[in-house]
């Protein structure tokens, strides 16, 4: 980031950069991990007596959870590191 700094690019650049990327990886992983969790639980559930149906919103709701958390954590650590000055990190690179 401290050389992306030092050629010019701005918060919002480093930011765009980062956030795209990492999001894109945590879509791609939602949508492998989701249809594979819906068959496991059912098929976990279906050896209860008393069985209840799983509706795949509840999925789709903690993946929007999922993704707000990874979002707000990753913009505020790439924020943090976009507006330190980029001689001390490129002084210690």
């Amino acid at each position: 980031m401290g050389i992306r700094k030092v050629l010019g690019a701005s918060t919002r650049d480093i930011l765009h950069l980062l956030t795209v990327s990492f999001l894109k990886r945590i879509t791609i992983a939602f949508m492998l991990s989701a249809p594979l969790g819906y068959f496991l639980m059912n098929q976990w559930l279906n050896h209860f007596v008393n069985r209840i149906n799983i509706d795949f919103w509840i999925f789709l709701y903690s993946g929007c959870i999922l993704t707000l958390i990874a979002f707000a954590t990753l913009s505020f650590q790439t924020i943090k590191a976009a507006v330190a000055s980029p001689v001390d990190e490129l002084r210690t690179e």
